[in-house]
């Protein structure tokens, strides 16, 4: 379709401007390519130098399918003819064409350098300076360019891509603003800037995402970007709906079914993010978000060996120093106490203790396993220990919150009682 267009607008140029065109115009009207070249073939071959009759040849084998022959006629052209600017001009465009970057380079470079800014050739060579990654280089022409045309849409949307992947993000998002104020509507320039405010300004990325979602409410990249910039917001709520709204589009990609599965975790939607976690889980085994979370909805439900699998499988994804084991093995532990499994409770909260030895509660825990296994002894220590540091060690604010402190705290006093009578009367405990 391209290399219609481009032929097309060479096609009306030449009928309008070459004073030869005639020749060519019953058989331009008709189709009729083999006709074209053999009349352009009979005057070249009598020494012309006229642009137009290799223009000619070259336009109907391009129509013929026949684009490599088309640049070795051009290509002949250049050192046959005088006009060297059109020449070099069309020739560009069909390196252009056929991926021939390297040959369309030089060209463009020469046509550029004689100060003729032409839109299509100042596109053509930036996405050659894209394509190899010439970032730099790109926006040299384009800001040479957009002092030849300050409103140009693609100059400003392009020299923002490139001052990005330059890492000049200040001025890329200074040129996507003004592409923005330009065209609103433009969903690229939407998409590009919204990118952008994720670092810079995440209320801002909301705001341009839900004035495209106004017009295209089932956005899936806006949608996503919209909970993504809620997150960094701590709006957890607000993102769980626009992962929700970008689910019920037809979303299905990891990033959305882990995290929409996390914050339903938090909201102690336990069936739903089970649901979404195993999705998540299916697409990467490999995630310790995924596998961990999903371990957590998992222990809300029925399959509690089937958590626990899935925190054994969590542990193997973690660095051997990360603190994250502590929470993994305490809920293993919860799990094990649940089933009555005391002994096993107690190693996962001792292993805890090991990554986490600043979270109190688990202290009272163990406590409380020792006493459900009838080591009383070591239950009236762990109880003792746990009243004593209780205000002044740091507890886990996920899951110990200040009233569990205070239920904790009763019943840790309510448990060394029994606990000293016991051993008073068992002879193990002399009373004071």
């Amino acid at each position: 379709m391209k290399r219609l267009l481009i032929i097309a607008i060479f096609s009306a140029f030449t009928m309008l401007s070459f004073g030869q065109s005639s020749i060519y115009f019953e058989s331009w009207v008709i189709q009729n390519w083999k006709e074209v070249i053999r009349k352009a073939d009979s005057i070249i071959s009598k020494q012309d130098t006229c642009f137009e009759n290799y223009y000619w040849k070259a336009y109907a084998q391009s129509e013929m399918g026949k684009e490599l022959n088309a640049i070795v006629t051009m290509q002949t052209a250049l050192d046959k003819t005088n006009d060297k600017s059109k020449v070099k001009s069309f020739l560009s465009k069909l390196y252009y064409e056929q991926g021939m970057y390297q040959e369309a380079v030089p060209l463009l470079d020469s046509i550029i350098k004689d100060s003729i800014f032409d839109f299509n050739l100042i596109q053509e060579r930036t996405s050659m300076y894209e394509y190899y990654k010439q970032n730099l280089k790109a926006i040299d022409l384009l800001e040479k360019a957009l002092k030849q045309d300050s409103l140009n849409s693609y100059y400003l949307i392009h020299l923002g891509e490139n001052y990005l992947l330059a890492g000049k993000d200040s001025l890329a998002q200074k040129h996507l603003e003004i592409a923005y104020d330009l065209n609103p509507k433009d969903l690229v320039v939407s998409n590009k800037l919204a990118s952008i405010y994720l670092k810079t300004n995440p209320q801002l990325a909301v705001n341009i995402c839900d004035s495209v979602l106004v017009r295209d409410s089932v956005n899936i990249r806006m949608l996503q970007k919209a909970a993504t910039a809620s997150l960094k917001l701590e709006k957890e709520s607000q993102a769980l709906q626009y992962y929700q709204r970008a689910l019920s589009a037809g979303d299905s990609t990891l990033n959305t079914l882990k995290n929409a599965g996390m914050l339903l975790q938090k909201d102690l939607q336990f069936y739903d993010a089970r649901a979404l976690l195993q999705k998540a889980y299916q697409q990467d085994t490999t995630s310790l978000n995924v596998t961990y979370y999903l371990a957590l909805a998992t222990s809300n439900s029925p399959d509690l060996d089937e958590a626990i699998a899935l925190f054994k499988k969590a542990e193997g994804l973690i660095t051997p120093d990360s603190t994250i084991f502590a929470l993994i093995y305490q809920q293993e532990a919860q799990i094990y106490s649940f089933q009555s499994k005391y002994k096993e409770a107690l190693d996962y909260y001792q292993k805890s203790l090991k990554y986490n030895p600043n979270n109190i509660a688990i202290h009272f825990y163990c406590a409380y396993q020792y006493q459900k296994l009838e080591e009383d002894e070591l239950a009236l220590k762990y109880y003792t220990f746990f009243l004593k540091n209780l205000e002044d060690r740091m507890i886990d604010k996920d899951i110990f919150n200040k009233s569990n402190a205070i239920s904790l705290k009763l019943l840790a006093e309510r448990n060394i009682k029994k606990l000293k009578e016991k051993l008073f009367f068992n002879g193990k405990l002399q009373q004071k």
